[in-house]
């Protein structure tokens, strides 16, 4: 009998040898002939990791929860990921203002879920960030609870009122704590390749007015190594590009429409050009309001 268990045991243990090399050993022929398998296996390997990088961070979270802090690690954790995926990022433009500790609102445009790789690149840079997020996001299983440990802020579309509300609490903080808030603010994935920026929503505005913050916008140039809807996803560089930035003046609506237009104008006409950051026509396009900012703002609490 004994003899008889190890056979079995011996057999199973070939057997099941043999089907992991069956289900593995066509994956190389697959990922290099039919685009439209490697596009899933990337995004299949993108959001396993994106899981297990949240649960692994839950617990190393809990000695800090809510800290800013956290989301730093969090994106150290999701940097080799972009190396795996053949990803490479490459920051252009105003990059020494990534490394001032004052706080800013940083708007950038949206146009994947790979965006966060990105994201999460400039990060790495930053000493003290956190990001606006839509509140279902929060639900989102290991991830988001990661991200309200990691103080992101969540707001509630459905209910502007509380979510002005909060968003007023949390501008009155950003000063003090020396804090960066990250937002999209086109509110949702633009994946059309032939619309440029989609409008811009008002909340990262009304934040920058009322605690007298500057605005610096980054532009995520076109993922040329992705097409979501043609199931393309080859590898590639992205670019982004930090432009000089906007200081919100004036109170009330007009200050803030006037401020989202002019912003959205900049980052679409930066947009259009392609991603090529030329300094000479930087004063043109979007007036250098930057470098003649004291090292310290004027900020209201």
């Amino acid at each position: 009998l004994q003899l008889l268990d190890s056979l079995l045991q011996e057999s199973f243990t070939v057997m099941l040898a043999w089907v992991v090399a069956i289900l593995l050993l066509p994956i190389p022929y697959l990922y290099d002939n039919f685009p439209q398998f490697r596009f899933r296996l990337k995004f299949a390997v993108y959001y396993l990791w994106l899981t297990l990088a949240s649960f692994f961070m839950i617990p190393l979270s809990l000695l800090r929860p809510g800290s800013v802090v956290n989301a730093r690690l969090g994106s150290a954790l999701m940097r080799p990921l972009s190396t795996l995926l053949g990803l490479g990022w490459e920051v252009e433009g105003e990059v020494h203002l990534l490394d001032r500790e004052e706080a800013c609102v940083i708007l950038a445009n949206h146009q994947s879920s790979i965006d966060l790789l990105g994201m999460f690149h400039i990060w790495s840079k930053l000493s003290r960030v956190t990001a606006i997020a839509k509140q279902s996001l929060m639900y989102y299983g290991s991830f988001g609870l990661t991200a309200y440990l990691c103080g992101t802020v969540f707001v509630d579309r459905k209910d502007p009122k509380l979510a002005a509300v909060k968003l007023n609490c949390v501008a009155q903080t950003l000063k003090v704590d020396k804090v960066k808030l990250w937002v999209f603010p086109e509110g949702t994935r633009n994946s059309d390749k032939e619309v440029e920026i989609l409008p811009f929503k008002k909340g990262a505005f009304h934040v920058a007015i009322s605690a007298n913050l500057p605005i610096l916008p980054i532009v995520i140039s076109r993922h040329h190594f992705l097409d979501e809807r043609n199931g393309i996803f080859l590898p590639g560089s992205g670019e982004n590009d930090c432009l000089a930035p906007h200081l919100a003046r004036g109170e009330g609506r007009g200050a803030v429409d006037g401020g989202g237009e002019e912003c959205h104008a900049n980052t679409a006409k930066f947009s259009r050009s392609g991603g090529l950051y030329e300094r000479r026509g930087r004063q043109q396009m979007l007036g250098d309001k930057f470098t003649n900012l004291p090292l310290c703002y004027h900020y209201v609490k």
